[in-house]
């Protein structure tokens, strides 16, 4: 139907050409073109929020003031110190790691045709490297043809110079200028944001030219970049430039005092604020937008806990407030990859299916500067504490549940003969692995600074909650089901909350600077909250009161919906898993290898495909489902192979890296266990609650799907399995006045 539209409007234009003769046609005259809307990405590499407040810029602060602000998820698929250009003009991960002969930093090996490089004449360099004429190009980055061999076992799609590629199409003038130039070491990395898929950048500068000497350490001329800039600005439409100073500090930091690092950072800041005052007097009155981003921050060394990157947007139309954007659904959080969608959608182009990024939006704020900047820093400090504290909290209490997990497999073995004290102890401890989730997410609301005082809160929490459990609830079964229940109520209740506070802060979620796209449930809290659900309800798998009857199947379609509803962050794998465990669940209950089971599991589908077909066909910048379904509709690209190579890929790396694989065999021993030699408290506890016997197997069919469907499947599966395999401890070392059935009012 589009394509007949299209069409239509096509014929009818050209119709009215030809009635309206060449009298009636109108071309744009050049003064009109200078009036098209400008973009100008402004790079500042190896800088932090802490060096722009340091240093004293007023167009900076003016900016800043007046424009939308945020942090910038830095990650490329190779180290963080190489590959974010070529990322954000590709619009997906892409890494530069590999040095080819001469070619030393191949992100940045660019070139005007007429400069004497390494190699030779760039203009005859890139004739044998590529086999294409350099044409008309102003610049000819030499490192592509090493870039695109490097990135050719990607297993999704990926187009070094894609978003240089979709505006030559459409017509639109690309310029760059700037380099980050040492003695003898040309790098010009900006070159990898504006070339297109040819390496070819047609207007702008990077040569040498533009730096002046000061004691045989280069520097930008302000003078020398200014005079570039008027050259290109008539012709470009989209202009790149990079300040240099701060990314040849970077590369030379090793060879300074910190002291005198920070001096030049600063200096290098403050000559960046006088070109952006010149910026602003030639935009006066156009319609621009500005943008400066930081691609690469320093070494972890120099800024121990910081791997966000300042992000500010500025111009026509931007109100003052935080930048976001569907990557993150997050106030104040951006990622590098969504810096190509946003250019296209400035210029109304459309986004191509292998730009995993998202326009970037403002979520206007009427405070002052000073007061996003307090929450700035607020935000950075706690990201920093994340950053910090994530694998502390985590490391360790995977070895404990691995321990555990083990010790229960030990006292399954000796069976009557192991010791009262020790099956009592475990059986608390089972609890404390199901109260862990809770606490992790109530940390999200407020974190200790100190990673200490974190895990005393941890330990503290842990301990309550359990002996709550044990205390106010006299059967094991319903001491577990209570820790289940307050699992899933608090992050069912997290989810639907505007912001999602607990889940957005939590140790155990969503993880920016480790490169997740957006934010929502994630691997971690998605597989709690599926086994969570599952043990939560035993009394409802049980074929007892109507209103029960009436109520489970409806609970269960709608926990389908929340893994897959894109709104909420949820992810295509553990939809397909909460699928899975709900018909599971319904094939248990309801008689077997009837029609009803398996208009059951149809009906579980249609949910699925309603919800995942609902967030593809919005208006709305789609989710990552809606993106992987674009992505799956390009023809003759191996998308759905490379989608199932990444999963296993994946899980292949963590099952052998990952202590998540450990937890994963340890509680799957366990289970084998029981299955291999039935322990009779074990029996009977399943016995006397059908509703609980349903739930332990559902589970291991959702904890399997989980980990064949998802890209990190083994640590949701992992988190999963702790459900079943925790009860299961928790019923098999129980004593008989314990393995009394849950029960309610009304229920039986």
């Amino acid at each position: 139907m589009r394509g007949r539209h299209r069409r239509f409007l096509f014929l009818t234009a050209l119709l009215a050409a030809l009635v309206g003769g060449p009298a009636t046609s109108v071309t744009a005259s050049p003064a009109q073109e200078r009036e098209n809307p400008k973009f100008i990405l402004l790079v500042m590499g190896q800088v932090t929020w802490s060096d722009y407040l340091a240093a004293r810029a007023p167009v900076l602060g003016k900016i800043v003031q007046e424009g939308a602000i945020g942090l910038m998820v830095v990650r490329s698929a190779g180290s963080p110190e190489r590959g974010g250009y070529l990322t954000i003009g590709a619009g997906t991960r892409l890494r530069a790691e590999e040095e080819a002969g001469a070619i030393r930093q191949p992100e940045g090996f660019a070139f005007p045709p007429d400069e004497a490089t390494p190699l030779g004449p760039a203009d005859r360099v890139y004739l044998h490297l590529t086999g294409e004429q350099p044409g008309p190009a102003a610049i000819l980055h030499l490192g592509l043809p090493n870039l695109l061999q490097e990135n050719a076992d990607l297993d999704y799609p990926a187009i070094p110079g894609l978003l240089g590629e979709v505006l030559r199409l459409n017509g639109l003038k690309v310029a760059c200028l700037g380099n980050a130039d040492l003695p003898g070491r040309p790098y010009r990395p900006a070159a990898a944001i504006a070339m297109d898929s040819k390496g070819k950048i047609p207007l702008g500068d990077v040569g040498s030219t533009l730096l002046k000497g000061e004691e045989g350490f280069p520097f930008t001329s302000p003078e020398a970049l200014l005079r570039a800039l008027d050259r290109v600005l008539p012709q470009a439409d989209f202009i790149v430039i990079d300040t240099g100073d701060t990314s040849r500090l970077g590369q030379a930091s090793g060879m300074m005092t910190e002291e005198a690092a920070h001096h030049h950072r600063l200096e290098a800041i403050r000559q960046a604020d006088s070109l952006l005052d010149a910026l602003l007097s030639r935009m006066n009155g156009k319609k621009w937008r500005l943008l400066i981003i930081t691609p690469h921050l320093r070494t972890e060394r120099e800024t121990p806990g910081c791997r966000l990157a300042p992000v500010i947007m500025f111009g026509t139309g931007i109100q003052a407030g935080w930048l976001t954007s569907a990557s993150t659904r997050s106030r104040g959080l951006v990622v590098n990859t969504d810096v190509a969608p946003t250019v296209l959608d400035a210029f109304h182009l459309p986004i191509p299916a292998q730009m995993v990024g998202r326009p970037m939006n403002v979520i206007p704020e009427r405070g002052g500067a000073a007061s996003r900047l307090g929450g700035l820093k607020k935000e950075v400090s706690r990201r920093e504490a994340l950053e910090v504290q994530r694998y502390l909290l985590l490391r360790p209490v995977m070895v404990f549940m691995i321990l555990i997990f083990v010790a229960c497999g030990a006292a399954l073995i000796l069976g009557e003969r192991a010791p009262r004290w020790l099956t009592a102890s475990l059986r608390s401890l089972c609890l404390a692995i199901i109260s862990w989730p809770v606490v992790m997410l109530l940390l999200g609301l407020s974190l200790p600074a100190q990673p200490a005082l974190t895990w005393a809160v941890v330990l503290l929490g842990c301990s309550l909650l359990t002996f709550a459990a044990g205390k106010f609830f006299a059967q094991t079964v319903s001491g577990f089901t209570m820790l289940s229940g307050l699992t899933f109520l608090l992050l069912a209740s997290d989810l639907l909350l505007p912001g999602q506070p607990m889940l957005h802060y939590s140790p155990l979620s969503y993880f920016p600077a480790d490169g997740s796209r957006y934010y929502g449930i994630g691997n971690e809290f998605g597989g709690a909250l599926l086994g969570a659900f599952l043990f939560a309800f035993p009394v409802m798998w049980r074929t007892s009161s109507r209103w029960t009857r009436a109520l489970r199947w409806p609970l269960m379609a709608a926990v389908v919906v929340v893994f897959g509803q894109g709104r909420l962050g949820a992810n295509f794998g553990m939809a397909l898993a909460a699928v899975c465990a709900a018909g599971a669940l319904g094939f248990m209950i309801l008689p077997r290898r009837s029609l009803r089971s398996w208009l059951w599991i149809l009906f579980l589908l249609a949910v699925f495909a309603m919800t995942v077909g609902g967030d593809f066909f919005q208006k709305a910048p789609p989710s990552h489902i809606g993106t992987a379904l674009a992505q799956l509709q390009q023809p003759s690209s191996g998308q759905f192979s490379g989608l199932l190579l990444r999963k296993l890929e994946m899980n292949w790396r963590l099952l052998h890296y990952s202590l998540w694989a450990q937890v994963l065999a340890a509680a799957l021993g366990v289970i084998a266990l029981l299955a291999f030699k039935v322990n009779p408290r074990f029996a009977r506890g399943l016995a006397v609650n059908p509703g609980l016997k349903r739930a332990f197997f559902a589970s291991l069919v959702g904890a399997g799907a989980a980990f064949l469907f998802n890209d990190s499947g083994t640590i949701a599966a992992a988190l999963c399995l702790t459900y079943p395999a925790a009860m299961a401890s928790c019923i098999a070392f129980a004593e008989e006045k314990q393995l009394q059935p849950f029960s309610c009012p009304g229920c039986n």
